[in-house]
């Protein structure tokens, strides 16, 4: 998410984190992971995945971080998701950066 100043902002455990404006290293190892998961989002029917880079989940009311990707199996969501996710992830993936490691490594108990 963009707070007013344009800063990317997450929620974790309740405190809001200013997070940096993605590298041009990041953003081409999220692209590269794109690309080779592509096969996985153009099945069709139930086989498929939805999978998103950069989506916001809400996992509870204190804990809503920024996935630079997560997948949804369609089997369990047949609807293209939309908006703010709510619908925990079958499959995240991180990639870890400088000083956010912490953040990036960090499993959510749900």
């Amino acid at each position: 998410m963009l707070n007013a100043d344009n800063e990317r902002i997450e929620l974790i455990n309740g405190e809001i984190i200013k997070r940096p404006m993605a590298r041009s290293e990041h953003a081409l190892v999220q692209s590269g992971l794109s690309d080779e998961i592509l096969p996985f989002k153009r099945k069709d029917g139930i086989d498929g995945w939805w999978i998103m880079t950069e989506i916001s989940v809400r996992y509870h009311e204190h804990h809503c971080p920024t996935h630079d990707l997560a997948g949804w199996r369609k089997e369990r969501v047949p609807a293209r998701p939309t908006g703010i996710m709510e619908t925990l992830p079958d499959w995240v993936c991180e990639i870890t950066s400088p000083g956010h490691e912490h953040k990036d490594l960090f499993a959510v108990n749900c």
